[in-house]
Order: structure tokens, then sequence, then C-alpha cells
């Protein structure tokens, strides 16, 4: 469920089946406008699966999901929110890759109604701005599994509670971490929101307790994740405060699994439950979570997409404005045999310095593993091909590929 937020004279009219049958990959097969008693219908096919949406407009009361503000938005955005009365509410199922589903969802709104005042996804309980959807909808890149989901915190005195919305409508289930606490919350947050990414890129269903690899901890031990369904799970939490099966009486109590580890390859074996507050000191002490493969590729093409705004903003520095400017490039390594290895590329971080035509000139800011005629300080002019992620540090705080639409505000 997706709720476009609309200025007060905002009205459907057939318009809208032509905007959609102009997006690339659609074919509309059936098509009707509200009427009094039933919402609008688009029957679809996109990219070879069949879609049934439906839409109508309806009465929007900004007070109730105003506290949903997750994304930035200027003082004018936030008062022209507050003024909002009416909404265009499009909702679907997702079928296959939530990804492109979700894409397809921001496709179909922007095409109905481009001059939306912001969108509230309802699903993920989470405003975002109407520039962010724009660069998303013409974007070639799939949006990252984070824009689907969002991660909550539900706190006491000192308990925290962390959930996350919007997985169900990926056809898995929320993913909860309960027993956390105001200090250290914040690696727990990371673990959740690295579980639930790899969930939507690994091809799980609602049904699946997932045993992920997500990564090693600092001391070369794996870190392996699992989840149960909550009402097996409370038996491990006994005493919580929150989350227990008092919180559950209106709420939290359908499709949503608790996150536990396997601490030991004998713990796995024998299926050995370990609550993430058991591995806490290890959490906060910089392990490594590892990507899938599709969202490395994901970022690096998303960082190759945007590069303009690291010329926009490069062109600045080099006029004496304060920006900091760092770019991550995928390098061919060498292997054992000293042989120039293109699969294997080591991705390090390279300081900015100035664009040199369709190139740019980069200082390498850390010492490589496998590139032993490349040090750190080293400087060198480098294609764009070779970008797999960056980073711009303003002023204001810092713009990735992701985050872009802060530039244009």
């Amino acid at each position: 469920h997706m709720l476009a937020l609309v200025h007060e004279n905002y009205t459907i009219t057939e318009d809208i089946f032509e905007n959609i049958k102009a997006i690339d990959g659609i074919e509309i097969k059936e098509k009707s406008l509200p009427s009094e008693d039933y919402p609008g219908q688009i029957v679809l096919s996109y990219k070879g699966t069949d879609f049934d949406v439906r839409f109508y407009l309806g009465d929007f009361y900004a007070e109730e999901m105003y506290q949903w503000q997750l994304q930035y938005f200027t003082e004018e955005e936030k008062e022209q929110i507050l003024n909002v009365k009416k909404a265009l509410n499009v909702y679907m199922k997702f079928e296959g890759n939530p990804k492109k589903c979700y894409h397809l969802q921001l496709k179909l709104i922007y095409a109905m109604i481009s001059e939306m005042v912001a969108l509230c996804d309802e699903s993920a309980e989470r405003m975002l701005n109407k520039k962010w959807v724009e660069l998303a909808v013409k974007s070639n890149v799939l949006p990252a599994p984070s824009s689907i989901y969002t991660v909550q915190a539900v706190c006491d005195e000192n308990e925290v509670w962390l959930h996350t919305h919007g997985l169900c409508r990926c056809n898995l289930h929320e993913i909860e971490i309960l027993d956390s606490n105001k200090k250290d919350y914040e690696a727990h947050y990371s673990l959740l929101s690295n579980y639930a990414s790899r969930m939507i890129d690994g091809n799980y269903s609602n049904e699946d307790e997932e045993e992920i690899h997500l990564g090693m901890f600092y001391d070369g031990e794996p870190i392996v994740a699992t989840s149960k369904k909550w009402m097996d799970a409370l038996k491990y939490y006994p005493n919580v405060n929150i989350g227990g099966i008092q919180d559950r009486k209106e709420s939290h109590n359908s499709k949503t699994n608790i996150l536990f580890f396997y601490g030991s390859e004998e713990d796995f074996n024998k299926k050995r439950l370990r609550k993430p507050s058991e591995f806490t000191e290890k959490l906060e002490n910089n392990p490594i979570f590892y990507l899938s493969n599709e969202e490395t590729a994901r970022m690096s093409s998303l960082a190759r997409e945007r590069f303009s705004y690291v010329e926009r903003m490069l062109k600045e520095k080099q006029n004496c404005k304060d920006i900091g400017i760092i770019i991550k490039l995928g390098l061919e390594t060498i292997d054992e045999e000293g042989n120039l290895d293109s699969k294997n590329r080591e991705h390090i971080w390279f300081e900015a310095l100035s664009m040199e035509g369709d190139s740019f000139k980069a200082r390498l800011t850390q010492e490589p593993y496998n590139i032993p005629n490349l040090h750190e300080g080293d400087e060198g002019t480098y294609s764009i091909d070779y970008v797999s992620d960056w980073r711009i540090h303003t002023e204001n705080g810092v713009i990735s590929p992701e985050t872009v639409y802060l530039l244009d505000l």
C-alpha cells in the first residue's frame, strides 16, 4: 500500500492509462477508473509477470503518519505535507523479485501523479521525498533492499525491541531482535538490517527460518544467523519487558520471526540457538558483513549512473568549496602466480582530486592487499568504469548514491 499525497485540485482521469502505457515493458490488459463503490483497476503485464493494481482517491490525515519521516524534507515540504487532505491510494500484490515489484509500483504512481507532494509507503511506514521518488523512477538500477523495509525501535527506560516493517509484502516474514538496550541497539540494528537485506536478495519465502552466513567477526569466526517464528522464540525470552506476549495482542502477532545466532559449528549441528545480546561485544568490534553478488553489482551500477553528481561537486570543490569526495574503485588484483586477475577485484577508497576529461584524478587513501604496485598516497587517473561507490562530504552531511536527492532540494 502506497499513498501519493496530492494537491487539493487533483482528479483521476483517463490520462493515467496513457502515462502508464508509456512505461517501458508494460502492457495494459484491463483498466477502469474508480467508481462510487469500487476502486480503479489496472491489470498489466510487466517483464513477463502479471499484476493486478487497484487505486482510489481517499482522505489523508498527516498527523497519523508524519512520524514516519525517515527521509529529509525542507521546511516548505513539511508544511505542504501537513496541509494535505487527500491521497491517491495505490495497492498491489508483489509477485517475484521484491525490488522489481517495488520499482514498478513507484513507476506506476509517478506516471499517475508526478506532481505529488510526497509519497507515503504505508507498508514500510516510511514517508518518501518526491525528489527521491523521481530519481528512483528514472533510474535503470533497482532500488536498494533497504528501501523496501524500515527498522523501528520500541523502548522503555533501558530495554529496546527492534522490528522491521515492509518485508511481509515481499512474501517474507518481518524480523525482530528482543532484549536489546539503549547502549547496544545500534550494533543490533546493523545486524538486523543486514539480515533483512540478505533475505530480500536470497529468494526466501515467509515459511523459511533462514540460516544466513552474514559475515565474519574480528576473530575470524563466521556470523551465522537464523530466525524462529515468534511464538516458538518467546520461550527464550521469558523475562522481556517489551516485545513479549502482552505486546502482541493487536500487532506483531502474525508473520514475524525473532533473530538468533549459531555461536559455533557445534551450535549449528545441534540447532542450539543463541541470543544476539550474547554477541554484542563482537558485533561492536567492526565485524565484516557480506553483500550478495546481486547487491554489489547493483551498488556499482548506481554509483556509475549517478556519477554526474560527483562531477558537479568536484567542480565546486575546485572552486574552493569545503567539500571532500572519496570514490571506491574496483581494481584488478594480482593472483598468486603473478597474473592479472580481472574477476577478483579489490575495492579500495581514493580521494577524488579533479576531473580530467571523461576520467578523474584520485589519490589512494589505504594500502591495498593484492595490488603490489599500488600504495597509499599514490595518485592516478581512472575511468568511471572502475567506480563501485562514492561519498560526498559536505558541511550539511554525507551524500551517497542512494541519497543524492538531497543535492537537488
